[in-house]
């Protein structure tokens, strides 16, 4: 009878989850004229499944508007394999066509969900799990990037879902064999989505060691445990060396804005234009305020929940000194900042700092395990504090999101 009503409740929870993510994501569209059932004009992981359907590796043309790879006279799309691995079967029957903007969403869903296990399983209490898990998922910039499924915010949307999911796989309580099995698997299917997530593999590993285990034991349970991983990766690595020749190029340092440019995809030369664009505030033109479009405005603005981070971060610090893990989290984000900031590019057109949302699961661990070493008394301060700021980001997003889309921004 308990069960029934724990099963009862934990799902009333999840309809709440779907129905919160799904209203503000339709609460956009209905005023920004995007629409679910539209065609996905940036549908590049699609055209790729196809090609791959019809028996070739390279796509037929040159498209345009889409960003690809040319090399040695082929065009390739230029974005790591995982999501049209996962569009196949949909680009069986539907050709191109495929329901790009709802499988971003049901992505975007099971984040959520993912988030709000993960939550109670750091703090057990039910009410906090809800309210942390919608403020990362609606509350943060992750709400844009969630609104359509155009190629760059489907992968983001995808590597931010698997890497919940390999984190709460990792954390979770009761444990069992399959497990640290899933968590790595699911780790690996966020790195093919986004690469540059493999600065958290350190996170994964520390989070998998169980206390008390000999260390050949652990690396023994490691690799038998990574084995999935390790062929999906392999997968992966073909697909590139098949394409390019090279086992760790997805195609985007043949892209033509890398080619020809000074300093190629990555470099040092970059880093400081690009960390001003973290901290940037929206400018006032003519009395009326003006977020940038291109490149970014600050990212703690549109993704509040790092305040709330911080905040919390300052008082445990205060409280313990037993911090190992929290500041794993920490250094690994800030590692994951600065590979960014010496990127060419900061992601381009978007509402908010887009690039900055693939750091989001892993400092809302760190916050969830702050939460926890602070103990109940701060139990109602914490959420009082945050509920601001979630309106906050919430309203933000919104408005951004459906501002950008109509031209106003």
């Amino acid at each position: 009878m308990i069960k029934k009503v724990f099963y009862k409740e934990s799902f009333m929870i999840y309809v709440v989850i779907t129905l919160s993510i799904l209203c503000a994501n339709l609460l956009i569209m209905g005023f920004s004229g995007n629409s679910p059932t539209a065609p996905n004009i940036y549908n590049s992981y699609s055209l790729q499944a196809q090609s791959w359907l019809n028996g070739r590796l390279d796509v037929a043309e040159n498209y345009t508007h889409l960003e690809i790879a040319v090399y040695n006279g082929r065009y390739y799309i230029s974005f790591p394999p995982l999501p049209s691995i996962i569009l196949m079967p949909f680009s069986l029957f539907l050709s191109s066509d495929t329901p790009d903007h709802f499988i971003t969403l049901f992505m975007a869903v099971l984040a959520g969900i993912f988030a709000y296990k993960l939550a109670l399983n750091e703090t057990g209490n039910k009410t906090k799990s809800l309210f942390y898990s919608l403020f990362l998922c609606i509350g943060s910039n992750f709400l844009f990037l969630s609104n359509t499924g155009y190629v760059w915010f489907m992968a983001q949307v995808f590597a931010f879902s698997f890497t919940l999911m390999s984190l709460y796989y990792a954390r979770v309580k009761k444990r069992s064999p399959v497990n640290p099995a899933l968590s790595l698997l699911f780790f690996c299917c966020a790195l093919g989505c986004r690469p540059l997530n493999a600065v958290y593999l350190p996170v994964i590993f520390y989070l998998l060691y169980e206390k008390n285990t000999p260390f050949a034991e652990y690396i023994r349970k490691l690799i038998i445990s990574a084995i999935p991983a390790i062929m999906l990766g392999f997968v992966f690595m073909l697909l590139n060396y098949l394409r390019f020749g090279d086992i760790f190029e997805f195609g985007h340092n043949y892209l033509p804005e890398f080619t020809e440019s000074e300093h190629g995809q990555f470099s040092l030369a970059y880093l400081a234009g690009n960390f001003r664009t973290l901290w940037r505030l929206p400018d006032i033109a003519g009395g009326k305020l003006r977020f940038h479009a291109f490149n970014g405005t600050a990212f703690w603005l549109v993704s509040p929940i790092v305040i709330t981070y911080a905040v919390t971060f300052i008082r445990r610090s205060f409280q313990t000194k037993k911090l190992n893990i929290t500041l794993l989290l920490l250094a690994s984000c800030l590692l994951h900042l600065l590979f960014t900031c010496a990127h060419k590019t900061m992601g381009g057109w978007h509402f908010g700092h887009r690039y900055t949302v693939d750091m989001l699961p892993v400092l809302f661990l760190g916050l969830l395990l702050q939460i926890k070493g602070l103990g109940k008394g701060y139990d109602k301060a914490d959420i009082m504090f945050s509920i601001p700021l979630f309106v906050w980001g919430l309203g933000l997003n919104v408005i951004g999101t459906v501002f950008l889309y109509r031209g106003i921004l």
